[in-house]
């Protein structure tokens, strides 16, 4: 399909039709003008490195899946394309749209104890069956599980893939974990800690799921003492590691030890995959016999759902058959004369008048019309008027229906005739548009300048004109415009200035804190600029333990900035806590009283300010507005690297402090948001490429 076929086909309003987002993508409800139903799509640019290779695209999340059957608890996508466009290169995945929300909505609403027990049934058969295709989700959450509410049933079903991995693996051995770490209150100890994964990684998250689906509260949480969001991470990190899990008392009993099994430390001792906690469902596990039996299957594999027929149940057809003996006295049948009676043999009259009955019987059955069909296939098909009507027969009735090929004809018929009527009307309007452009074009130059030229009110806007515009009719206004502003900056008290030719913005922070207008490497707020290992202060091509330069190739090897012996290589410790200046991005690359934040500056940011998801210039970020002076900063979205690849941008922001995180000193302190979230977290090697936002003291 085309980009003007996608476009013509499926309809929505970026701006009104928005439903959700994350780390792999935006999603909107759009129109199928072909079918005529709703559809959910998700949206996803694809980044590319300076070579032209390509970063993480949707259809790595598309491709997850590919191999796997339907399945009626997992939400598969039915179409991927990919077009390029003026500003990039965009995936688009179609999937059925569920209007019902997800399992976190229907929490907080209240569920019966029946739809939470059946919920969480089903819910174990999409797992089950993701792990017997070696497909292991390493997302599990509320979030990421849908739901389809039929009469009094809710029903679930797993989405966004975008961490799912192939094992390709047999039960029981490892796989590499790699950076992507779930969602930390339903992730995996080994999972938290970059340790290798195991399929039942998912049934830790399972175990956490249930407990929230039968309580409706949260199983890993900081309690009202944390001083700050950090302190709080921290100590539910610390709950997941150490397996400090309390109230599961709470849950049913049966559930209860369902998730007793799940929330084991280690994947060893877990259980081990689904088997055993069906098991126990339906109490056939022998509780003085440990933990999992080995090799116990699912009460509802291979043999379809729950309400599938007993396979030992002969069916009504076989009951009474196969050997039974005949009724003698069945059917009305006479008693026999009596010995020595004798039967009076017919008369020729009564033999012709039989006859005659005979022929007259069989003209009624030569000359009775042929009656309509009565098989429920052939109705249907014959009661077909429309093309969704044939649509649903196919669907209904399946490719061994006694109509399917003449369906599908008359099907794929229309769609052609649809597809030809939409490609006419597209070639004319593109035909129209080509006519229009080429005869506005010198005069569309002009007013696009004339408007780049009205946007100069700022420096960043003068900067970006005369980039634009080197020999443009307003070059010499822009550059004086340019020259005052400059001047203008320098002399405001308690708003914008620059230093060392770098803009920074005064939010009225109690410490005096100015923030620069942009990343380090960036030329305008919105720019993503350059990506820095934590005490690294230039650029490289592959972010990873053996490219870190102050780590001998892994994160207990480490050669400065250790507190601990335990992390250090040969058991070195020098207890330095914070970036020297010499290693410090900000420092090396501005110079003049430039720093990388402090996790205390980060953390003041964050206290005096409120926070938005938002997009400046086609580009998404969070903007902080000062509570004390109303100025604002913006932080685009610009993802991180690792080995050589760039992960999330446009979904996900992180951006170093120059903190150590002394908790695992492998680790430093980081601003991390995305659409739904704002933090300051530690729990990301320091190898990794992240951005930097330059900080001076007033």
């Amino acid at each position: 399909m085309t980009q003007q076929e996608f476009f013509s086909r499926y309809t929505y309003s970026p701006s009104r039709d928005r439903i959700g987002g994350g780390g792999f993508g935006t999603v909107y409800k759009a129109y199928d003008n072909v079918l005529h139903r709703e559809v959910a799509i998700k949206v996803s640019e694809v980044k590319t490195t300076a070579d032209g290779k390509k970063t993480f695209s949707l259809k790595d999340e598309f491709e997850a899946l590919a191999h796997v059957p339907k399945h009626p608890n997992i939400a598969n996508y039915e179409e991927f394309y990919s077009y390029e466009m003026p500003n990039g290169i965009f995936d688009y995945a179609v999937m059925q749209y569920y209007p019902d929300g997800n399992l976190g909505n229907a929490i907080r609403q209240g569920l019966t104890v029946e739809q939470k027990e059946e919920i969480a049934t089903q819910l174990l058969e999409g797992i089950d069956f993701l792990h017997q295709h070696k497909v292991v989700h390493r997302d599990l959450k509320p979030g990421n599980i849908l739901i389809v509410k039929h009469g009094g049933r809710i029903i679930p079903l797993i989405t966004d893939f975008g961490l799912s991995k192939a094992a390709g693996v047999v039960d029981g051995s490892v796989f590499s974990n790699s950076f992507g770490a779930g969602t930390p209150r339903y992730s995996s100890p080994e999972q938290l800690q970059g340790n290798p994964l195991r399929l039942n990684t998912d049934l830790w998250s399972y175990g956490a799921i249930l407990y929230e689906l039968f309580t409706g509260q949260q199983l890993f949480s900081a309690g009202s003492g944390a001083a700050n969001t950090a302190q709080a991470d921290m100590e539910i990190y610390n709950k997941i590691v150490n397996g400090n899990v309390s109230g599961l008392n709470k849950m049913p009993e049966q559930w209860r030890r369902v998730a007793e099994r799940c929330l084991v430390v280690d994947p060893t001792k877990r259980a081990k995959d689904a088997a055993e906690l069906f098991a126990i469902i339906k109490g056939d596990d022998d509780e003085t016999e440990g933990p999992s039996a080995p090799g116990r299957p699912s009460p509802f594999a291979k043999g379809g759902r729950r309400d599938s027929p007993n396979p030992g149940r002969p069916s009504p057809s076989q009951r009474g058959a196969g050997g039974s003996k005949p009724n003698p006295t069945a059917g009305g049948s006479k008693t026999p004369p009596p010995a020595g009676s004798t039967t009076a043999k017919p008369k020729p009259v009564l033999w012709i008048a039989l006859a005659a009955a005979a022929v007259v019987f069989l003209l009624v059955l030569l000359l009775k019309p042929k009656p309509k069909p009565t098989d429920p296939d052939t109705l249907a098909y014959e009661a077909c008027q429309t093309a969704s009507d044939y649509r649903a027969y196919m669907r209904d009735y399946g490719r061994n229906a006694l109509h399917y090929n003449e369906a599908k004809a008359i099907v794929e018929q229309h769609e052609a005739d649809s597809a030809a009527k939409v490609q006419q009307a597209a070639a004319l309007a593109q035909a129209q548009q080509q006519a229009e452009a080429e005869a506005q074009a010198q005069a569309d130059a002009e007013k696009k300048e004339e408007a780049a030229y009205k946007k100069c009110t700022t420096v960043a806007a003068c900067e970006s004109y005369l980039k634009a515009y080197p020999k443009g009719k307003y070059v010499d206004e822009v550059k004086a415009k340019k020259t005052k502003l400059e001047q203008e900056l320098q002399a405001q008290q308690g708003g914008n200035g620059s230093a060392g030719g770098h803009e920074w913005v005064d939010l009225g922070l109690p410490s005096g804190t100015l923030w620069a207008t942009c990343n380090l490497g960036a030329s305008k707020p919105e720019g993503y600029g350059n990506y820095y290992a934590w005490g690294e202060t230039s650029t490289k091509s592959t972010y990873n333990w053996d490219s870190y330069k102050y780590a001998n190739g892994n994160y207990d090897k480490l050669t400065k900035y250790c507190n601990k012996s335990d992390y250090g290589n040969n058991g070195f410790t020098d207890n330095l806590t914070a970036l020297q200046t010499g290693d410090d991005p900000a420092a090396a690359n501005w110079g003049s009283g430039w720093r990388t934040p402090s996790k205390a500056q980060w953390d003041e940011l964050r206290a005096n300010t409120t926070d938005q998801w938002t997009k400046r210039n086609g580009v998404w970020g969070r903007e902080f507005t000062s509570n004390l002076n109303g100025t604002t900063l913006f932080l685009p979205a610009a993802g991180y690297r690792w080995d050589s690849e760039l992960y999330y941008p446009g979904s996900y922001g992180y951006y170093w402090s120059r903190s150590l995180y002394a908790f695992t000193p492998g680790r430093a302190w980081y601003l991390y948001f995305g659409s739904d979230d704002c933090d300051v977290d530690g729990y990301i090697y320091r190898y990794t490429g992240f951005t930097v936002r330059p900080v001076r003291q007033n």
